[in-house]
């Protein structure tokens, strides 16, 4: 507490500091509204309230997007467009492969996520601990504030790269993309853990296992209610967290002198909250599948005998469907332990 000072002596904000801010204040609160719009005029107000709600779900549970994309792809091009776009309107639309323009745009949100996690970093580094204010406050808001939506650019690169490649393994797919969370977490979270001043009190290890936590899809492994309002409260606290806390507590670092007060801390935070509450609508949505562990996964011995007279094989890493079996356009059937298979009926469209 000896090293506070007062928050109107620490505006040292530098024109990186800004940039940061302004990457961050746009990446976390303004693309998942503003990118779809056009919706409105094309299919409607209800289609944008659909596309706003995937991509609340895609910036707070980013793993459950990755699964539900893995899930109704029929084609491996369609991974990445259902990961960044979710289900269109109109299913001819769905089944054509992202176009440049979209991939560009993909690669460029992203980007500006990695880009906003290296400034911050930068800054946090060099730092000096008499502009700090109060160190534990400031290290708890400044590792909430590094990487608040990294998982997210990482898993979309790696879609992309599986989309691109056509890979379909599961294990694959869902190993490689939580390690990549992983490494780059703990990468990060090592750096600043003993290069930054804001290091006491272990913060940066704190951070680091809320992000790991959300980065997996618990929801789908253990689904409830009351899991499902932990994540989503765990998601606002990491991704809007840190920059409200530092616009409204007088003891957290925050530069920015112009914006520490009640009205961009409150609509900060609010944003950070109405994105989970979309978040919620479009995860009761879409639950349409849920994991089923290896463990109950097993086949029984009637389903080894059907098994071995149809010629499917067992599969340790199974999604059962909630509503029938119906995904990617066709009439599926699913069988005890989660295994499908096509139905020769009517087609069914997912929205």
């Amino acid at each position: 507490m000896s090293d506070y000072t007062p928050a109107s002596e620490k505006c040292d904000a530098s024109s990186m500091d800004w940039a940061s801010l302004v990457v961050t204040f746009i990446t976390v609160n303004i693309t998942w509204w503003l990118i779809d719009i056009p919706k409105i005029w094309k299919f409607g107000f209800g289609a944008y309230i659909n596309a706003i709600s995937w991509q609340c779900l895609r910036i707070s549970l980013p793993s459950v997007a990755a699964v539900y994309a893995y899930y109704h792809h029929k084609e491996t091009h369609e991974m990445a467009k259902i990961y960044y776009h979710g289900f269109h309107p109109d299913p001819e639309q769905q089944r054509l492969p992202m176009t440049r323009m979209q991939v560009a745009r993909a690669l460029a949100v992203d980007s500006l996520i990695v880009a906003a996690t290296c400034m911050t970093i930068y800054k946090a580094c060099t730092l000096t601990i008499d502009s700090s204010g109060n160190s534990t406050v400031s290290g708890w808001n400044s590792s909430l504030w590094v990487y608040p939506s990294l998982p997210v650019a990482i898993i979309g690169f790696w879609m992309l790269a599986a989309s691109q490649f056509r890979i379909r393994n599961p294990w694959i797919l869902f190993s490689v993309g939580f390690i990549a969370i992983a490494l780059a977490c703990v990468t990060f979270s090592l750096v600043l853990y003993y290069v930054s001043p804001l290091r006491h009190g272990n913060m940066w290890v704190a951070s680091l296992i809320l992000y790991i936590y959300l980065a997996l899809p618990w929801s789908l492994i253990l689904p409830s209610l009351g899991l499902e309002l932990l994540l989503l409260a765990m998601s606002v606290m990491v991704r809007a967290g840190g920059v409200a806390a530092g616009a409204l507590s007088s003891e957290a670092y925050f530069p920015f002198c112009q914006l520490r007060n009640g009205a961009f801390g409150g609509v900060y935070l609010a944003l950070g909250i109405l994105a989970a509450l979309f978040a919620i609508y479009g995860r009761f949505k879409w639950d349409r599948v849920q994991y089923v562990p290896r463990w109950r996964a097993r086949p029984t011995g009637q389903q080894q005998t059907m098994n071995a007279t149809t010629g499917t094989s067992y599969d340790p890493v199974q999604l059962e469907a909630q509503d029938g079996g119906q995904k990617n356009g066709a009439n599926e059937q699913v069988d005890g332990y989660g295994r499908t298979w096509n139905s020769p009926q009517t087609n069914v469209v997912w929205h």
